[in-house]
């Protein structure tokens, strides 16, 4: 709730049940103030090296909009991790590239709260 959503979303639900077959649901509201839900199941949990989950859009009505598979992939990199983040099959261009935006912008705040908090906990 703290990171989650492209830049300047708020995420004012989450819901997360995380493990193999759990579900979650999230609320992403926009600033002009439109939610958007995305909720799914979490298909594969491989700690610390994999997460795959079903990834699906609703309308303001319920409506699913668009449904996909997100996988996510960590590997070690000595000092670093690597991640690598896939997503799709989509259902036109257009939701491809909202996504791919909206990822990269929530992974970019994602870093910035891991920043602050190493930060604060630096400080005490």
């Amino acid at each position: 709730m703290n990171w989650f959503g492209p830049s300047e979303f708020t995420a004012p639900f989450c819901e997360i049940d995380f493990r193999v077959g759990g579900s979650y649901r999230i609320c992403m509201r926009a600033p002009d103030g439109g939610d958007h839900w995305v909720s799914g199941e979490y298909r594969e949990i491989v700690e610390p090296e994999r997460l795959v989950f079903t990834w699906i859009r609703e309308d303001a009505d319920g409506k699913i909009w668009s449904s996909t598979l997100v996988e996510l992939h960590f590997e070690d990199a000595g000092a670093s991790t690597l991640f690598t983040l896939r997503q799709g099959k989509f259902e036109t261009i257009p939701y491809c590239e909202e996504h791919s935006f909206g990822w990269n912008q929530c992974l970019d705040r994602f870093g910035e709260y891991v920043t602050e908090i190493s930060l604060k906990k630096e400080s005490l």
